[in-house]
């Protein structure tokens, strides 16, 4: 007896029922990155789960639980940089370098390097690191004195 083909061609892998329990992995493994405040990269999940990073988008247009998962994914990601910048946790260059590159962040003028996001101006945000940086300097010295 002969098999059935499928009728579209190949069977998709990444089924709705599939996509759905990979959202719900997904949102477990930020809200455990969130409990703990800790910062995780995207494709550490994606390595874990055998999932392919660059069909983030295209998934997440097929399926709403799944981008819901995605957005709350990348929402984190970009919050615990900021903080961890703004708390000298995380290189304030490679916060910017990483924001730039993996949430669409941008220089305005690469000679002031001041932040903008979607038309929001976050220049204050590396003023404010920079301050923070020069206080900790300041106490720091005031210790060894």
């Amino acid at each position: 007896m002969e098999k059935k083909k499928h009728p579209g061609g190949r069977p998709r892998q990444y089924t709705t029922t599939v996509l759905e329990n990979l959202a719900v992995s997904l949102t477990e493994w930020v809200d455990d990155l969130a409990k703990h405040k800790k910062f995780g990269m995207l494709r550490d999940w994606c390595f874990e789960n055998k999932f392919n990073p660059k069909y983030f988008k295209f998934y997440a247009e097929q399926n709403e639980t799944f981008k819901e998962a995605y957005d709350y994914a990348k929402t984190w990601q970009e919050h615990i940089v900021c903080r961890q910048a703004l708390t000298g946790q995380l290189n304030a260059r490679f916060a910017q370098f990483f924001l730039c590159c993996a949430h669409k962040w941008r220089v305005n003028d690469p000679a002031d390097s001041r932040f903008e996001l979607l038309g929001n101006d976050y220049g204050r945000f590396l003023d404010h690191l920079d301050s923070l940086k020069k206080a900790k300097e300041v106490e720091e010295e005031e210790e060894e004195d």
